[in-house]
């Protein structure tokens, strides 16, 4: 903590040490990233009244199709999705975090995005997607 300038958010400045340690243990271990950073909660936002055993297969099958395309995706985009979606961070943040320029956070994320949508388009058709 005495290393902490106060120039962003404590949760800021502890992410970026524990993305850093991470990389670092992955570069020295020379693990592949392929390791699914999705969160199980990417289809809280819908209404309780939309809870029945069908609703919730669907739930669960729409949460297991975007874990493994955004798992299969490269990993700088496989993070910036999942702090900016999951984790709910600003670009500033994730900027801070990753060390690299805003415009570069945008950049990415837009990227990122589009990837997965063909990916998804491509494996699953638009009308499947809509």
């Amino acid at each position: 903590l005495k290393k902490f300038k106060f120039k962003s958010k404590l949760s800021t400045w502890i992410a970026q040490i524990s993305y850093n340690h991470c990389l670092n243990y992955l570069e020295k271990k020379k693990i592949p990233l392929i390791e699914d950073l999705a969160g199980d909660d990417m289809t809280e936002g819908w209404s309780a009244q939309e809870h029945s055993p069908e609703t919730d297969a669907v739930k669960d099958d729409i949460s297991m199709v975007l874990k493994e395309s955004i798992a299969s995706l490269p990993a700088h985009f496989r993070t910036i999705i999942t702090l900016y979606h999951l984790d709910d961070m600003s670009y500033h943040e994730i900027s801070e975090v990753m060390s690299m320029p805003v415009g570069t956070v945008k950049s990415y994320l837009f990227r990122a995005r589009k990837l997965l949508k063909e990916r998804l388009v491509h494996t699953y058709g638009q009308e499947a997607l809509c």
